[in-house]
């Protein structure tokens, strides 16, 4: 359909004036690495990195490297679990690489963030999960070496584990942050209900997991 004449120069000089300058500058190989490490990325071999970014591109990469930043818990879960247990073409194991950074075997991580896609799905639809039958319930840890085994509750159901994964995992991230410190007065502040609704056990504020 064509623009009636009487509104051809509006339209055209409208398009003129909304044009965005783009003011990034180019960034070379080296540049772009570093800003891919300012970013939280892992480069233990940089000039491997720096072939895969001369036949990738920064830009197609960024888009993989998005889904890690703004991605929900729903696909980190089905990321983690589409790698595979064993890739006779990689050095190591991805999955297990991924589950010793939070000190967790694999098979215990993928449990947890599966659980935790759940619960955060329940949340974001405003769905009640308080006193709630929760289907899928995260895995116990079986090393005593990891800190919430000793503290896991074996009652079903129970938003106490998912509690203790969520401080758990964002501990082990080792970022300045507030937000365990904040977590915990507001638990302090509604310990009865803590016991009452969400299983804690009537001492855990003596544990020094919980200890800021």
């Amino acid at each position: 359909m064509g623009i009636p004449s009487s509104n051809r120069w509006v339209f055209f000089y409208d398009f003129r004036m909304n044009k965005i300058p783009f003011n990034k500058p180019a960034l070379t190989i080296s540049q772009q690495i570093t800003k891919l490490q300012s970013r939280g990325l892992i480069i233990n071999d940089t000039v491997l990195a720096e072939n895969a970014l001369r036949n990738l591109n920064y830009y197609r990469l960024s888009g993989y490297w998005l889904q890690f930043e703004v991605g929900t818990l729903s696909c980190w879960y089905k990321n983690l679990k589409e790698i595979p247990s064993k890739n006779p073409n990689c050095q190591g194991n991805a999955k297990d690489a991924i589950a010793s950074f939070y000190n967790v075997p694999s098979i215990v991580l993928e449990s947890w963030i599966h659980s935790l896609s759940v619960l955060r799905n329940h949340c974001a639809h405003q769905s009640r999960v308080i006193l709630k039958q929760i289907a899928i319930q995260p895995m116990k840890p079986k090393s005593n070496k990891i800190a919430i085994s000793q503290l896991w509750s074996l009652k079903e159901n129970c938003l106490y584990n998912l509690i203790l994964i969520l401080v758990y995992l964002n501990e082990q991230i080792k970022l300045p942050s507030t937000w365990k410190k904040d977590f915990i007065c507001f638990l302090k502040h509604n310990s009865s209900k803590c016991i009452d609704f969400l299983n804690f056990p009537h001492d855990w504020e003596q544990n020094r997991f919980w200890i800021v």
